[in-house]
């Protein structure tokens, strides 16, 4: 299910299930990257962490502190897609999924 305002192009929600859980995602039109924040890699995920050496920065041009990344299995329309997620350890509002899912939506 994709939420979106009409009038508010530069945020679009979408609700995707991962295992067991259905998150809203933000779909950012500018990144080939997904992030997601500690708070979601706790809660969602029980996965090792990879060692990450990226560097990030949020469209304010703060610089996210990144603290691994790890495969994601999420679910949509009944076929399940493996997506890599940078953790940070910033605070995100809504967990970030890369522009490459517009295709697949």
């Amino acid at each position: 299910m994709v939420k979106g305002k009409p009038t508010d192009s530069s945020m679009l929600l979408v609700s995707l299930n991962c295992k067991v859980d259905s998150i809203q995602f933000l779909i950012d039109y500018g990144t080939v990257v997904s992030v997601a924040d500690h708070k979601f890699y706790k809660k969602h995920i029980s996965k090792v962490l990879k060692k990450s050496n990226s560097l990030f920065r949020s469209a304010s041009n703060t610089c996210l502190t990144v603290l691994g990344a790890i495969q994601v299995d999420i679910i949509h329309a009944g076929i399940e897609h493996n997506q890599e997620f940078v953790i940070v350890n910033d605070n995100l509002q809504h967990p970030i999924i890369e522009r490459s899912w517009l295709d697949i939506l």
